[in-house]
């Protein structure tokens, strides 16, 4: 019985540890707060699809004057990481904005984990709006050599 509760313990440090090596995920000033990830790559080979897609949700076309949702998913690499909030700025008929993630939790799941957020914005002149979206771009799986990474979708305001 002794072996067999000693075996648990051991597998369950080893997982633990495992789940906390946070640091393999992120460099250390990224703990907390950062800038979300709107383009996700376990590999660095390029596909035909943009793996960008799906990061903006919102109608194809809106009435001038009455706010609307919209809704920006970032990916996690694990399931420590939460949808925190984002910033947002409209001028004209452009709207940009920065998602947020944050990274909290001892023990985590280590699948990828979609973190959509809703976002209310306001076109106030006809014609075509665009919605942008300013994140993160992970290749290969390193987040240490994350880039910049704007992803868009146009809209008419009627």
């Amino acid at each position: 019985m002794k072996n067999t509760s000693s075996l648990i313990l051991i597998s369950a440090l080893l997982a633990g540890a495992a789940c906390n090596r946070l640091d393999n995920f992120f460099p250390e000033p990224e703990a907390g707060r950062h800038v979300g990830i709107v383009e996700w790559s376990a590999s660095n080979v390029q596909t035909f699809a943009d793996p960008a897609l799906g990061v903006i949700t919102a109608p194809d076309s809106v009435t001038a004057g009455e706010p609307f949702q919209v809704t920006i998913t970032t990916t996690g690499p694990n399931g420590c990481w939460r949808a925190d909030g984002a910033e947002k700025a409209v001028q004209g008929n452009l709207a940009t904005i920065t998602p947020f993630d944050r990274v909290e939790g001892e023990v985590c799941t280590q699948a990828l984990v979609s973190l959509p957020r809703s976002v209310e914005v306001r076109f106030d002149v006809r014609g075509e709006a665009t919605i942008r979206a300013y994140g993160r771009r992970v290749l290969d799986g390193n987040l240490n050599a994350a880039t910049e990474r704007t992803v868009e979708k146009r809209i008419i305001v009627r």
